[in-house]
This record gives C-alpha cells, structure tokens and sequence, in this order.
C-alpha cells in the first residue's frame, strides 16, 4: 500500500525506497544505523521514550518472534 502510495505522490522517491526495503520490511542494517544515530538524540531532546527491546519486539517481522499460539476454543462451562 506505502509502495503504491509513493509511485502516485512523490515518484521521484520510488527507486531510493525500493532499493532500502529491496528484501521485506526491514532496511538495510547500515540504513538502521544511521536513523538510530540520527534519531536517538532527538527522541533524547525532546523527551520521548528511547526504543527498547521490548519496543523493538513489537514490530518483529518474518518470524523472530515465532509463530503466535493459536487461539483457545472457548468452552460452554
């Protein structure tokens, strides 16, 4: 949807983004770093919460949390 999104509003922005999300959802871990080193400082500044593990694992993809437990079947009694 992001990806159909940017090809009609900002086309000029299709090839960078398409080459920083090449292989899913995540970017390059050279692209991470430096939006981390970017992005902590301010987050520190302007007094919001620095991501943590707990955070991070919120937004796991592709499996690193593992597969969800399938829902109990509710029982009458």
């Amino acid at each position: 949807m992001f990806f159909d999104w940017l090809r009609i509003h900002h086309p000029e922005l299709l090839a960078t983004y398409t080459t920083l999300y090449a292989k899913g959802s995540e970017v390059l871990p050279d692209y991470r770093k430096d939006m981390r080193a970017r992005l902590f400082p301010l987050l520190t500044r302007y007094g919001l919460p620095l991501p943590d593990q707990a955070t991070e694992d919120k937004f796991a993809l592709r499996g690193r949390r593992g597969r969800p437990e399938p829902p109990r079947q509710a029982t009458l009694f």
